[in-house]
């Protein structure tokens, strides 16, 4: 099973587009987007329409939960809420019929592989999952879950992290970001997660993550949040990935 696993477009409809025409240059079996379809960008719209004509599976990332609430406390124009009041209805109510999490089960040799999509942490779609983060608060995260892989968002941060638990190798990877991303690379990021039958757990290599980027005309998407009423300093982190 070859899966693409992307995240974190944030309304950005040129990087959207940049990753739409990169895959049809791969080869995979489905698309899976861990949610945050909209906020810091102008084109909240295009983008859940694009994602809702390719039928992508979707999850729900905290801006897309929170432009739902902002919908249902006002219908005033807000500067700082602007990207999410320009959502029109239709959309609004896409975003609230995503679910929080998806789990993907597959048998590898006999052996039960559990994939688990979040967009932040399986807690919460606010929590930050680093590299960094202590390895014990993965390990309960796993026997919690009963799952050997975690897959997430949010943070922009891509890596694929390997922990030992018992005889085997768990998997925590974060795709990064399509349309927002913080690590010093403003290129568009997603992840390639593949599972096939020379996959195993037993070694810390034994799943194989790809993490793509692709180029995109930056410049252009920073220039037309400068020109909205969205905050300059959106602009400016577009541009240098922080």
């Amino acid at each position: 099973m070859r899966l693409i696993i992307f995240s974190d477009v944030h309304a950005n409809i040129l990087a959207y587009n940049a990753f739409l025409s990169d895959l049809g240059k791969r080869n995979f079996d489905a698309v899976y987007c861990l949610g945050d379809l909209v906020g810091y960008h102008i084109w909240p719209n295009e983008v859940i329409e694009k994602t809702r004509k390719r039928r992508f599976q979707c999850i729900k990332g905290n801006h897309d939960e929170n432009a739902f609430k902002h919908k249902q406390l006002s219908n005033d124009l807000h500067t700082y809420k602007f990207d999410y009041d320009i959502i029109n209805d239709e959309n609004i109510q896409f975003l609230a019929s995503l679910p929080d999490t998806i789990c993907l089960n597959q048998y590898i040799n006999n052996t039960k592989i559990s994939t688990l999509l979040v967009h932040g942490s399986p807690n919460s779609n606010k929590e930050y999952l680093l590299e960094n983060t202590d390895d014990e608060v993965f390990k309960q995260m796993f026997i919690q879950n009963k799952v050997e892989i975690i897959c997430c968002g949010h943070s922009h941060k891509p890596f694929h992290k390997q922990v030992k638990m018992g005889d085997k190798y768990c998997h925590v990877i974060n795709v990064g970001s399509v349309g927002k991303p913080k690590d010093g690379n403003p290129d568009a990021c997603y992840a390639i997660l593949e599972i096939n039958n020379n996959s195993t757990l037993s070694n810390p290599d034994g799943i194989k993550v790809e993490f793509i980027r692709v180029k995109y005309n930056v410049l252009k998407a920073s220039r037309e949040i400068e020109k909205s009423v969205l905050p300059n300093d959106l602009a400016d982190k577009l541009i240098h990935a922080i």
